[in-house]
């Protein structure tokens, strides 16, 4: 043997000898998935499971680590989960498969429970077995009667649906509290760093009423972990924060508060009696006593992914997985990033240290309560009409009658980007592209259905945000000239300047255009207006009701009004959401009806940092409302449709009361091969109605002064653009391929 490998094999005993003298001793079970929720024990201790690098599902004693029998003949399975005793095994699979067998009969399961389209990666079975909840890559999180094999719930990762912040998948799932919370850590990677996001949800009605989020340092690594853990009968929570370890009862509202030492967790454990918590960082697993804030440091042969304390908490099953760095192609690039490769992880049993076992056990009273959803949270999310929803009635099914053409040109009809109803009781739909499909504009008269004007339109290059004029768009035709969509009528000349700041005032048909340090202005028959002198370089412009705002890339607004147009706000101090050197661009900004505030949509121009929309009150300044626009600001109503925190749903914002007052039921946001795609919807003039639609063709309408689901209706196709008519009784829907649907709305 080589000198080095004689060395190696003494450092090797030597550390298994320390490692027995602090309680660290090597299970004979074999290699295991690399991952939190390919291990688990019965809640009695007895049975322990896990699932091998190559998706066969093991069983063993806990004690010895004896192999038993009972084990479905799986190849592709991914995490387990064992119910009380032992006698029924969970296993979720790479597709999406999840069922539930007992060892009694390993040879047929006894519930397929169907719901995932990912990876499953954690399972867990409530206290009383009646209940599984399962996390998967899909970015949900389900619960499933075990009994009878209907799901109860799905619960949506944080970051499901926004490609560019990454997709979160779960790394810990928790029943707590009696089985009346549900606790949820995803695990979130993106290209430079990660994150861990905790959500506390109350069932059964499936309220979100908790947010915790820590980043830990700048690698991958520190989310493939379980960072999160229940102990304590079910009432005492521990999980990373950003720097410390937190620790929460809960059994009441006591807010979490921070235990040595200081550091980021990679992985964390409670004692089932609510003696002490643990948690790993790097290769030391640190214990601490909740009594007498007695501590104690183990040394592992590794980085823990899971933690598993046996029952009596003395001692615990830890899952341990190493990293190797691969340089890779870009080895010799100075100050390059390496790839981490999790190799397969090994499972040991570590000996919990005397004197933090030996504090006194939890005690929770037998009829504890837990915190509950705020009057605010059940307003937001709590709505009726969800268990047997009314379908809407399809008025009108309309189809484009651009008219042929010859040559060359391809005739395929560029996607439908906008719909709008006029004063005449007529639906606009506007079809552009910024490529070789053709792009049009259609008006049909509802009352009759008929095709009233198909027209051909150029290409929209310059001008990728298309105002409104009240009965038309303003587009911009071949010679790069601003013109009415349908007549063709010329209302600015072509500009040389790429990008240029353009608004539209919707009630009065002007039209204004930056020139420089000035506004161009037209009038809706055409007519040149007086130009009006700016302060300084612009970002965009709004106008609304005869008032136009113009915001300067010094943070500043200044608001015009009256006849003629003359400045009546300016502000030169900056918003408070302004900031110096800011680099996102500002690509559409509205103006609310009553010119109280306004709301920017942002794109950053670094493509690492996601867009940003802002909204903020212009007589003083302050920050209102979140989130990603969907659609303009109503004509009757201070109010708001956009993306919620979580994709899958859409939350409305009130500016005057400067809170969410919906997040609308769950709508999927995801194609069937898992691309996020954003959710559609729109608000009906007086912002009392609010139309959803999810890529999956599903649309709904819902009353926000009512909390009820009016009705719903799948339309056979992805939704592109959405509309209410003036009086929000009709819904156009235009679909994938140029069709328009009209609903009636009750």
């Amino acid at each position: 043997m080589q000198p080095v490998r004689w060395l190696g094999a003494l450092l090797c005993l030597a550390w298994a000898a320390s490692a027995s003298a602090q309680g660290v001793q090597a299970l004979p079970v074999g290699d295991v998935l690399a991952g939190p929720g390919s291990v688990a024990l019965s809640a009695d201790g007895r049975v322990a499971a896990h699932v091998d690098p190559a998706g066969s599902v093991r069983l063993w004693e806990a004690a010895s680590g004896q192999a038993l029998a009972g084990a479905p003949d799986l190849k592709r399975a991914t995490a387990v989960a064992l119910s009380r005793d032992g006698r029924w095994l969970a296993v979720g699979q790479e597709d999406g498969r999840l069922q539930v067998w007992s060892r009694d009969d390993p040879r047929q399961p006894l519930r397929d429970l169907r719901g995932h389209s990912g990876r499953v990666q954690v399972l867990t079975f409530a206290a009383d077995d009646r209940r599984l909840a399962s996390g998967s890559d899909d970015g949900t999180t389900q619960v499933f009667d075990t009994g009878t094999g209907q799901r109860l719930q799905v619960l949506d990762s944080l970051y499901n649906g926004q490609s560019v912040e990454g997709v979160a998948a779960p790394v810990a799932v928790a029943f707590a509290a009696a089985g009346r919370l549900l606790l949820v850590q995803d695990g979130r990677q993106r290209q430079y760093e990660g994150d861990r996001i905790t959500s506390v949800w109350e069932l059964p009605q499936g309220l979100e009423i908790g947010l915790h989020t820590a980043t830990p340092p700048s690698s991958d690594d520190h989310v493939r972990s379980s960072g999160q853990a229940v102990g304590g009968g079910g009432w005492l929570w521990a999980y990373t924060g950003a720097e410390h370890l937190m620790v929460q009862r809960l059994d009441g509202c006591t807010p979490a508060r921070a235990l040595p030492p200081k550091g980021y967790a990679d992985a964390v454990a409670v004692d089932p009696q609510g003696r002490w918590v643990a948690e790993s960082q790097g290769n030391v697993l640190n214990f601490v006593g909740l009594a007498g804030g007695t501590s104690a440091t183990v040394r592992l042969p590794g980085r823990a992914l899971a933690l598993l304390p046996q029952p009596e908490g003395r001692a615990l099953l830890a899952l341990l997985g190493t990293w190797t760095r691969d340089e890779g192609a870009y080895a010799a690039k100075p100050g390059s990033r390496t790839e981490s490769v999790l190799r397969p992880a090994r499972l040991y049993r570590v000996v919990v240290p005397g004197p933090v076992a030996a504090g006194p056990a939890l005690n929770v009273a037998a009829d504890a309560a837990t915190c509950t959803a705020t009057d605010a949270q059940r307003e937001a999310q709590q709505f009726g009409g969800l268990d047997a929803p009314p379908a809407l009635t399809v008025a009108a099914r309309l189809a484009p009658t651009l008219p042929p053409r010859g040559g060359d040109r391809p005739d395929a009809l560029a996607p439908l980007e906008r719909l709008r109803f006029d004063a005449r009781g007529q639906l606009l739909a506007l079809y552009t592209h910024h490529g070789d499909l053709r792009s049009g504009v259609n008006v049909w008269q509802l009352a009759s259905g008929r095709s009233v004007l198909a027209r051909d339109l150029a290409r929209q290059e310059e001008q990728p945000v298309l105002p409104w004029l009240g009965m038309d768009w303003l587009v911009a035709d071949a010679d790069g000239h601003l013109v009415r969509a349908t007549t063709g009528q010329r209302l600015l000349d072509a500009s040389d300047a790429r990008g240029v700041a353009l608004a539209a005032d919707a009630d009065t048909g002007r039209v204004y255009r930056i020139a420089g340090s000035a506004v161009e202005q037209v009038s809706a028959q055409g007519q040149r207006l007086p130009t009006l002198r700016l302060r300084g370089p612009v970002r965009g412009i709004a106008a609304r009701n005869g008032r136009l705002l113009v915001s300067y890339r010094n943070g500043s607004v200044e608001l015009f009004a009256g006849a003629p147009l003359a400045s009546v706000l300016y502000r030169p101090a900056r918003p408070a959401n302004a900031a110096d050197g800011d680099d996102t661009v500002i690509s559409a900004l509205m103006l609310s009806a009553d010119g109280r505030y306004a709301h920017a949509v942002g794109n950053s121009s670094n493509y690492e940092t996601p867009d940003e929309d802002r909204a903020w009150r212009l007589a003083d300044g302050q920050a209102v409302g979140t989130g990603t626009a969907l659609a303009d600001l109503p004509g009757r109503a201070n109010r708001v449709v956009t993306l919620d925190e979580r994709a899958h749903r859409v939350a409305v914002w009130d500016l005057d009361r400067n809170t969410v007052i919906a997040r609308l039921p769950r709508q999927r946001s995801r194609h069937a091969d898992g691309t996020p795609v954003p959710l559609k919807a729109t608000l009906s003039e007086d912002g009392r109605r609010v139309a959803s639609a999810s890529p999956d063709g599903l649309v709904r309408v819902w009353d926000l002064d009512a909390r009820r689901l009016l009705g719903e209706a799948r339309v056979g196709a992805e939704v592109q653009a959405l509309a209410f008519d003036p009086a929000g009784r009709q819904l156009a829907v235009g679909r994938a391929g140029g069709a328009v649907w009209v609903l009636a709305v009750p």
